[in-house]
């Protein structure tokens, strides 16, 4: 997502609210990161829908890289990245 992008669903979020709600599964956000953060930086508070699958790498890989229009860098960065330090492996 580009800066401008960024901030315009920022403002749309000051505006609106929160209209999806963000996926969570075992304390991590799964889908809705870029809503998440507008929220806890406009003390909006954010809803929660907890995944109930069985495969949550799936899950986000069929949202977040199938379903975007990602650079290849950028989709190998967040194949890399630990979802839970946001650590990058070597």
């Amino acid at each position: 997502m580009s800066a401008q992008e960024r901030s315009s669903l920022h403002n749309d979020l000051v505006v609106n609210g929160l209209q999806l709600p963000i996926t969570g599964y075992e304390g991590m956000v799964l889908d809705g990161w870029d809503r998440y953060q507008p929220c806890i930086e406009e003390n909006i508070e954010p809803r929660f829908y907890d995944y109930e699958g069985d495969n949550p790498i799936e899950y986000v890989l069929s949202l977040n890289l199938r379903g975007r229009y990602l650079t290849l860098a950028e989709k190998e960065r967040g194949c890399a990245e630990d979802p839970r330090t946001g650590a990058v492996a070597q």
